[in-house]
């Protein structure tokens, strides 16, 4: 479970650097239609329409996992076990948690702002 975790985390942060390599000078934190903006529809893409914020699940999935697995430093050498290992371990479980819900209300933001300039 602890390797299958880690390989999760490997996979959705090396397709979110992907993507960000993908979208180039159209990246951005600000959803915003910038003066000679195009329309992306290669590399991850052509396959889904919002790869990072797909890759971005596969890595909360696979942190959250990695985070509660056996093999875990804090786990095995019981820092975990500790009340405030608990703590943290939590918060950063619901931190994680908490921006995977936020993804899907961006996404649908962005489908509707991309729709109003490429109108298909």
């Amino acid at each position: 479970l602890y390797l299958g975790a880690c390989a999760l985390v490997v996979a959705g942060e090396t397709i979110r650097g992907w993507c960000y390599r993908q979208l180039g000078k159209h990246f951005t934190y600000v959803l915003s239609i910038r003066e000679g903006h195009s329309l992306v529809t290669n590399g991850p893409y052509a396959v889904v329409r919002h790869p990072s914020y797909s890759a971005y699940i596969i890595w909360a999935v696979g942190i959250v996992t990695w985070m509660w697995a056996r093999g875990l430093w804090a786990r095995e050498c019981g820092v975990a076990a500790s009340w405030w290992g608990q703590i943290v371990i939590g918060s950063w479980t619901v931190v994680v948690v908490s921006f995977a819900v936020l993804v899907f209300g961006r996404a649908a933001l962005e489908d509707e702002t991309l729709r109003k300039e490429w109108p298909q």
